[in-house]
């Protein structure tokens, strides 16, 4: 309702809702969260992450959805694999990727030193939806349009989830520890 003067966000929202089976009943320590925007004015995306908390401060990721618009696509695999490789990157921004400092330095040297999300921590679940655009668009891209929605949606997931308002990344460390 809120989404009139973006009526191609609002198709995504929508779209990611009836994917992800938005308002349906989740066992307890179980929730949703949703993101969207805009990106660069060219394409549109809306995700929904489902976290479930184990009770100890450990939160898992059962899935994600992702709704994206990208205008006319010449290639849906490429931009299918965009959309998920933004939402894994969200997942690594959301619960482990930060950088530590030593005496104002960086301590990771290297990708090495540096934790990333692994592929244990991306849900069973990951499912992309292109959203025809209206007609008469012209190319979008791909670009970095679902990484935005996806941190959104996890950190709401997983707030939601522990029952803490969360408010650093990552998520593991303070506020909410992940397993």
């Amino acid at each position: 309702a809120h989404l009139g003067a973006e009526p191609r966000l609002a198709a995504c929202l929508r779209r990611v809702a009836e994917m992800s089976g938005w308002g349906r009943a989740l066992p307890a320590g179980r929730a949703l969260g949703v993101g969207c925007a805009p990106y660069k004015d060219a394409s549109w995306a809306a995700v929904v992450a489902e976290a479930e908390a184990d009770g100890r401060g450990g939160v898992t990721l059962r899935g994600l959805w992702c709704a994206q618009d990208s205008g006319v696509v010449m290639d849906v695999d490429r931009v299918r694999a965009q959309a998920e490789g933004n939402m894994v990157w969200a997942i690594g921004s959301a619960l482990s990727e930060g950088l530590s400092l030593r005496r104002g330095s960086i301590t990771a040297s290297n990708f090495a030193d540096y934790r990333l999300a692994t592929l244990a921590e991306v849900p069973p679940r990951v499912e992309v939806a292109l959203v025809d655009p209206p007609a008469g668009a012209g190319f979008g891209g791909a670009g970095e349009t679902a990484f935005g929605p996806a941190l959104a949606a996890i950190a709401s997931a997983v707030s939601r989830a522990t029952g803490r308002p969360l408010n650093r990344l990552p998520l593991r460390r303070g506020d909410a520890a992940a397993a």
